[in-house]
């Protein structure tokens, strides 16, 4: 019976222990900020929700954000240039950019700190919620 007992107190914290260990990197429990600023790193597509095809890149860097669109002619061209910094909470994980001021991109919208909701190797979204209470998301894959 005393052995039992010995067993169940080791069982529960053993089960829970590996139940958050297991769930870490899909929940983004416990991630480091170098961790997460090395899964940002890249070039990213963006995708709305009305259009398959990205029309806006987001190049991440070491803090820093390029933002390029694609233009009539089927190039590429760098729009803004701005900066991001990453904080990690328990559960929590935040992408803050500043300094966009290239109208087209609604600044007001994109420098603030964003919920990073998921982000994997190959997809990264954010949340956020502006000024005026609007939900705003961006969705984006790796290239």
């Amino acid at each position: 019976l005393e052995t039992t007992n010995k067993m169940r107190k080791l069982f529960i914290p053993l089960v829970f222990s590996l139940f958050l260990l297991t769930g870490c990197e899909n929940n983004d429990f416990l991630q480091s900020e170098s961790t997460v600023n090395g899964k940002l790193n890249g070039t990213w597509k963006k995708y709305d929700s009305n259009s398959t095809d990205p029309n806006q890149k987001w190049k991440m860097e070491n803090g820093s954000l390029t933002i390029t669109m694609k233009m009539p002619n089927g190039e590429d061209s760098i729009v803004d240039h701005g900066h991001y910094t990453v904080l990690t909470k328990f559960s929590k994980i935040y992408l803050t950019i500043s300094d966009i001021s290239v109208l087209a991109l609604k600044p007001q919208d994109l420098n603030t700190r964003w919920n990073i909701s998921a982000l994997n190797k190959t997809q990264l979204y954010l949340s956020t919620t502006n000024n005026g209470g609007a939900l705003i998301s961006r969705e984006f894959v790796k290239q």
